[in-house]
């Protein structure tokens, strides 16, 4: 079952990347490059799963999941998300735990631990 997932990275590479991966496995995938531009879609938009980079230019991951968690409007209040990060803090992970972040994966991810957190998270 075809599966609708929001990924958001400033890094143009790394979205083709994931996006192959993804609508190889048959998912659907709609992009953004920075938070502050993915937020209006989640608005607009179900998702199954978000993907987010936390280091972005206008608005980080995190200032991103925090605001699609706090809007009681927002379709995806309650939508799993992935982090990916080329940092690995405890302060970071903590923080996104906190955000009810369901997994973390450290850049560069491969496709072999892409399809491992789909499948943990049952997507």
């Amino acid at each position: 079952m075809q599966k609708h997932i929001l990924l958001v990275d400033d890094s143009i590479t790394i979205r083709e990347a994931l996006r192959k991966v993804l609508e190889k496995v048959g998912h659907s995938v709609k992009e953004a490059d920075d938070g502050l531009r993915a937020l209006p879609v989640t608005q607009q938009m179900s998702f199954n799963l978000i993907i987010t980079d936390i280091n972005m230019p206008e608005m980080d991951g995190l200032s991103f999941v925090e605001a699609v968690r706090s809007d009681s409007s927002n379709r995806n209040k309650n939508t799993p998300v992935v982090v990916l990060s080329t940092e690995n803090s405890a302060i970071m992970k903590t923080r996104a735990k906190k955000l009810g972040v369901k997994g973390w994966a450290t850049k560069p991810v491969s496709e072999s631990k892409l399809l491992e957190i789909l499948q943990a998270l049952k997507i």
